[in-house]
Formats: structure tokens, sequence, C-alpha cells
């Protein structure tokens, strides 16, 4: 018992970022694979938003990591109560994030998605009696129908995030 539960640790601390519990950047390539051999080239239908934080780089400038710490976990939260069970919520780095939308979305359940997100990312975040207001963007791309690389589709969600952050940030594109 005690080595199932040892190998099931060291696996979930390979697949999750420590600070948000979130899973990474490994576990989010594993579910692209995974949709690779499961069905894109049969049409299966999925959806990825990007999220970038703003403002986040001065908070963790003038507050700290400490700061920045509070604010990636406050967010980790936010997400993981938006979304769906079964939607996959990645940190893939710094303060970017991925959702992986796996079941059937249309463009306004998806609208309505990130419309959320950014309403509860507005209100602050409290740490040491200061109050961090951090925003963020997303892109939004879908799947095309039969033969669709999950890895483009996140290239196109990358593309929309920066189409987003163009347009003022605090808002949300579409490829």
């Amino acid at each position: 018992i005690e080595l199932e539960l040892a190998k099931n640790r060291i696996e979930f601390n390979a697949l999750h970022d420590p600070l948000t519990a979130l899973a990474n950047r490994r576990k989010l390539d594993d579910e692209l694979d995974r949709l690779v051999r499961s069905g894109a080239g049969r049409g299966t239908r999925f959806a990825i938003l990007h999220l970038d934080l703003d403002r986040f780089k001065e908070i963790n400038d003038t507050l700290g990591h400490a700061a920045g710490d509070a604010v990636l976990t406050h967010t980790a939260d936010i997400l993981s109560r938006t979304v769906e069970a079964g939607d996959l919520v990645a940190r893939i780095g710094g303060d970017e994030f991925v959702i992986l939308i796996t079941r059937p979305v249309t463009t306004e359940e998806l609208s309505l998605l990130s419309e959320r997100i950014i309403e509860e990312m507005r209100k602050p975040v409290d740490f040491d009696g200061f109050s961090c207001r951090c925003g963020v963007s997303i892109g939004i791309a879908r799947s095309q129908g039969i033969g669709s690389d999950p890895r483009k589709v996140l290239i196109n969600a990358d593309i929309a995030l920066y189409q987003a952050k163009e347009k003022g940030r605090n808002g949300y594109e579409f490829f």
C-alpha cells in the first residue's frame, strides 16, 4: 500500500504545479497527445483557452514574489471553481494558464466562461493589507473538425491571446 501511495504521489508531483496544484505543462502535453490518439482525426471537438494575467509583473516587482504567489493561487482557485468537471486547468509557466475543454461547447458558452473568469479576476486579492488587482486576457481557439491538431489549436489560442492584449487587456478574443 505504501509503495502504491508513493508511486501515486510521485506521479502527481510530476504532472502538477507545486504552487497551485493545477496540471502543469507536461500534463497538458499528455492530454493533447491523448486527444490526437483518441480522435482528433475523427472530428473530436475541443476548445482551448490560453490565459495570461495582466499587471502580474507589477505586483511581483512592487510587493514581492509572495504577493505574486498569492495572486497565482487565487487565480487557480477561480479557474478551478469556474470550469466544469472534466475540463483541464493547467498552469503552463509564470502567469500563464490553459483551459482544455474536451466536451461539446458553443461559442456563446466559451464567451460566458471567459466573461465569468474576467469578472472574478477583477476582484482584488488582499495580501498583507495591500489590495492586489490583476486582470486577465484570454485567447480562445476551437478545433475545426476532422484532422484538427491540438498543438496547432493551442498556437491559435496563443495568437488570440495576443490579440486580446493588443485590444487593451482584461478581455478575450477568438482565433
